[in-house]
């Protein structure tokens, strides 16, 4: 937990820099905890200056009084540099060397410094960076008494400015896509509660600042809790009209913010209404609300484009045209530009609707109109754009899409020989690809399908002729084209980019190599197995050297399934290895996929003891999904499917009472579990319960699950019948409660969960 430039367990006692604790409780951090003088392994004269600061300070070849001021002047030239990672360690020092010789509890530069110091820290990149700076601001809020002065704007400043940097980072570490661990999510929790708690503290010479409000709305939005980012917005207003210790007025930044973390929740009628808040405020003499611009708008239009609605392409153009009007009715700053436009394209790209490759290209034609006219300066068509319009037609499912991608592409391709700052890059042709993919994949006849296939692989030709490499996203697509006609062709092509790959010509990923399996698994041939497993060997083998082509589950669950599918002797037994080798391999993970497609594996084979597999797998499936229930997350029904299908299947002769006990103990493993039962699970189930020879306890089980069925409205005719057949007073005894009709046919309540045309 020591920032040090080499060896971050080691401390060198010598080195630390001897000062005194400052401030009540628990100050986080003791100020000498971590201060080692770093030895500079770079050229930076600023670095050097500092080092050679502290060696004189230590000697007493400085006059201590002077030291606060020094300090200052050495950590604002350290900001000048590109910040390298023992330049943290070194800020530290120097905030410690100045808190050391200061004059407390009034010298005024102490807050100054620890913001500066906290900047350093931030900019070096340190790994340790995150923790180091968070103590230093408890340490700052603990010590209050000692480092603050009398002057509330100063120290509001100053402190808040740490705190930005600190939530500056955290977002930068974690961002929405990497989930932010329990320690750091509390930690974060208690340190805004007590700056909150010190804002309202009167004896505290600090307060609120909207860079402060606006640290918090960021953070909030970037965990995904935007309803909290607004309630810091609201409490931001109510400190401003209020008799707080610092007037406060939001910025247009903090609304842009709310309403981007609306978007990222796909709720684009939350951002709407606030906007709409600003529209109806802003007007208002005494009011703080600033009217909504371009930036506030392109969230909207970004809330839209990920709300995954149908209407999400036309409400988009309407955000789209409200701008344009209020710019030229109201004179705001909201005329549409290149990202808003591309915004709204994408919304169309991203809409179910038949009509919404066309709108999308009509929004393109309108930019490029606009551009061309001058009378758009700022609307300027990306590449972006384009391929937005290209994936809209590809996904569309139109019989002419190809073409229509093929047309854009033209387009892109002129333009990029035109405009210098037009870059051409492999993304639009590998949507070409794509679509030709598609229509191979949706052709009847096989002329059509090598026809369409051919096609892709001309794009990949025709890409390689402008002299774009072909990254592996752009082979992947070719494997997957050359598949939808023949799997061979498809074997063949990853099997020369293999050899490419192992003579580094070119780079490829690991979904190339599962491209490759999926070839495979499509072929159905005896040796798939082998070849599969062949392919495993060589991948890991690759990822020794080269960690992109690191097999993951996906691997694994492909080969799994070409096991299962196998009439191979000894298919189940390498299915369950392969599978515990998934369990060891960390990071990857066996999904509910990887287990039921073992379980299916040991139903398809001639194993005696298979039921009894079956069952440890079911287990060691329960055992895995502990961790993810204590997050309240419901699991999925398909490892039960696979263990009550292989149940019935195989429920006859010597395993039918292995199999009524396994399926019993599926049953049962699911209602614990807080597992959804489907039509699937109930069906299953009865055909293995009702069995020969019949007795109590069997009827007792049935009755208690087709119950639970009557109440899920999941009774299938299969599940109607096999229960009425082996135990009709189950049966009866519901119609009775139910008041329905008795005979052949199932009250619609019963089945009111099944899709029409799947009853059976």
């Amino acid at each position: 937990r020591i920032l040090q430039p080499e060896n971050l367990l080691h401390q060198n006692t010598n080195d630390i820099i001897p000062v005194r604790v400052h401030g009540q409780g628990n100050p986080g951090i003791p100020i000498g905890r971590y201060a080692s003088s770093a030895t500079s392994n770079r050229s930076s004269i600023h670095h050097t200056q500092a080092v050679e600061f502290l060696d004189k300070l230590k000697t007493g070849n400085f006059k201590a009084s002077i030291a606060p001021q020094k300090v200052e002047r050495l950590l604002l030239d350290l900001l000048k540099d590109d910040n390298a990672v023992d330049d943290g360690p070194l800020a530290l020092q120097l905030l410690n060397a100045a808190i050391m010789q200061a004059n407390l509890p009034n010298e005024r530069l102490i807050p100054r410094l620890f913001s500066l110091a906290c900047q350093v820290m931030v900019r070096s990149g340190h790994p340790l960076a995150w923790n180091e700076v968070h103590h230093q601001i408890w340490r700052l809020l603990d010590g209050h008494k000692e480092f603050l002065i009398n002057d509330v704007p100063y120290n509001t400043h100053h402190v808040n400015d740490a705190c930005v940097q600190l939530i500056s980072l955290t977002v930068s570490q974690y961002g929405r896509k990497r989930r932010m661990d329990h320690n750091t999510s509390q930690k974060m929790k208690r340190l805004i509660a007590e700056l909150k708690r010190q804002y309202k503290d009167p004896k505290i010479p600090l307060g609120a600042s909207a860079d402060g409000f606006n640290a918090f709305i960021m953070y909030y939005c970037d965990i995904g809790k935007p309803n909290q980012a607004l309630e810091q917005l609201h409490s931001m207003l109510n400190n401003s009209s209020s008799k707080s210790k610092l007037k406060l007025e939001p910025k247009i930044s903090s609304f842009s913010l709310t309403i981007s973390g609306f978007a990222n929740e796909n709720n684009p009628d939350k951002a709407t209404e606030i906007i709409q808040w600003m529209l109806s405020s802003y007007k208002d003499e005494d009011s703080l609300i600033p009217a909504p611009n371009r930036a506030c708008f392109n969230g909207l239009l970004h809330a839209w484009t990920k709300s995954g609605r149908k209407d999400a392409g036309s409400k988009a153009e309407q955000v789209l045209d409200w701008m344009q009007q209020l710019y030229e009715s109201d004179q705001l700053d909201t005329q549409p530009d290149d990202i808003s436009y591309a915004t709204c394209i994408n919304a169309w790209a991203r809409s179910p609707g038949r009509d919404s490759p066309a709108r999308a290209e009509a929004l393109l034609q309108k930019m490029l109109i606009l551009h061309e006219s001058g009378n758009g300066d700022s609307i300027k068509p990306s590449l972006a754009a384009f391929c937005s319009v290209m994936d809209a037609w590809a996904g569309s499912g139109d019989k002419a899409a190809p073409q229509k991608v093929e047309e854009i592409l033209d387009i892109v391709e002129e333009r990029s020989g035109a405009m210098e700052d037009f870059e051409l890059t492999a993304f639009p042709y590998t949507i070409l690809i794509k679509a030709w993919e598609r229509a191979a994949s949706g052709a009847k006849d096989r002329k059509r399908q090598l026809e369409y296939s051919d096609n892709a692989f001309k794009v990949l030709t025709r890409m390689q002729n402008m002299g774009i490499v072909p990254p592996p996203t752009t082979y992947n697509a070719t494997i997957m084209a050359l598949n939808s006609s023949s799997p061979m062709n498809a074997i063949f092509y990853f099997l020369h980019l293999e050899e490419q790959y192992r003579q580094q010509e070119i780079q490829l990923d690991t979904r190339t190599f599962n491209c490759g399996l999926n070839a495979i698994a499509s072929m159905m041939k005896p040796d798939a197995a082998e070849k599969a497993m062949e392919m495993l060997s060589r991948m890991k083998e690759h990822a020794t050297k080269d960690s992109s082509v690191r097999p993951d589950d996906t691997t694994f669950n492909i080969i799994l399934k070409v096991l299962s599918r196998s009439n191979l002797e000894d298919a189940a037994q390498r299915a369950d290895q392969l599978l515990q080798d998934m369990i060891a391999m960390k990071p990857i993970r066996p999904s509910h996929v990887s287990f039921s497609t073992c379980i299916i594996a040991w139903g398809r084979s001639q194993d005696e003891n298979k039921i009894q597999h079956v069952e440890k797998l079911l287990a060691q499936f329960e055992k895995t999904q502990k961790k993810h229930r204590k997050t309240g997350k419901t699991g999925s029904n398909a490892v039960y499917n696979a263990v009550l299908s292989v149940c019935y299947h195989n429920g006859s002769g010597e395993l039918l009472e292995q199999a009524r006990e396994t399926a019993t103990i599926a049953m049962q493993t699911l209602r614990s579990s807080n597992v959804t039962a489907d039509k699937a699970t109930y069906e299953s189930f009865f055909k293995v319960m009702t069995f020969p020879p019949l007795d109590a306890e069997k009827e007792n089980l049935v009755e208690t699950e087709f119950g639970r069925c009557v109440e899920d409205g999941l009774v299938s005719m299969d599940s109607f019948r096999v229960v009425k057949a082996a135990f009709p007073s189950v049966v009866e005894k519901y119609l009775s409660e139910h008041q329905g009709p008795s005979g052949e046919s199932i009250p619609n309540q019963w089945s009111k969960r099944i899709r029409s045309g799947s009853r059976r």
